[in-house]
């Protein structure tokens, strides 16, 4: 009797938590401003604007306070939270000790298809005269740049850390994306040259001379802002 054919196996693509997807969504519309600070959340108009339960509204709301995009306060309000410069500072030091413990570790382990996005993302900002809201709103810029260091150690608690942190990353420098230095994009090609030779003890130091440069101008100009703003 002739063995019947075997049909080829129909990928199964895994279904996410239906509470993950609405922290996704309700965490781009606060990144891109359509919920804006200081706007107040009723379950009741996510639940509708989301088509979910109050159930998966309010888990989702909860994760979004631990990473900083919302507030609550029980039983008066819960709001988007404004945007906060010192909270951006602490926080971008802190993603700053991270990747950089990350490049130093992962760069002997980068492949070819990794070097190559940090070589795109180099090239993607050094054809720009400014960066453009949308360009940081999308991802496609430091997150993705460093993003490579930590998908190259694989170490998962360090990609949940960077994770909890980059949302709030990601609103400041997509709001302000005028003030970012794109003069210190060529201490970014020397932090790519040190990475294709993967050496992780200079290529962490050329990330640190990045750092130094991006957060003395970004940070001081965004300060400037908002004294201009009192």
């Amino acid at each position: 009797m002739p063995v019947p054919k075997r049909e080829p196996s129909i990928p199964v693509v895994a279904r996410r938590p239906l509470a993950d997807v609405v922290y996704d969504r309700i965490t781009e519309d606060i990144i891109r401003g359509t919920l804006a600070a200081g706007e107040r959340l009723h379950d009741e108009q996510l639940e509708r604007r989301y088509g979910v339960s109050r159930a998966t509204v309010r888990a989702a709301l909860l994760r979004l306070t631990e990473v900083g995009l919302v507030e609550s306060v029980p039983n008066l309000y819960t709001r988007v939270a404004p945007l906060d410069i010192d909270r951006f500072a602490w926080t971008l030091e802190a993603s700053r000790i991270l990747y950089l413990e990350a490049a130093q570790r992962g760069a002997a382990s980068l492949t070819d298809e990794q070097l190559a996005v940090l070589e795109s993302c180099v090239v993607d900002v050094g054809r720009l005269d400014r960066v453009p809201g949308e360009f940081v709103l999308s991802g496609r810029a430091a997150e993705r740049f460093f993003r490579v260091f930590v998908d190259a150690l694989g170490n998962q608690a360090l990609d949940m850390a960077v994770r909890r942190m980059s949302p709030l990353l990601r609103r400041v420098l997509g709001h302000y994306a005028h003030l970012l230095p794109l003069e210190v994009n060529h201490l970014a090609v020397l932090a790519v040259e040190a990475a294709q030779s993967r050496d992780g003890v200079r290529t962490a130091a050329a990330l640190a001379d990045y750092f130094d440069a991006f957060e003395s101008t970004f940070v001081t100009r965004l300060r400037a802002l908002d004294d201009d703003a009192v």
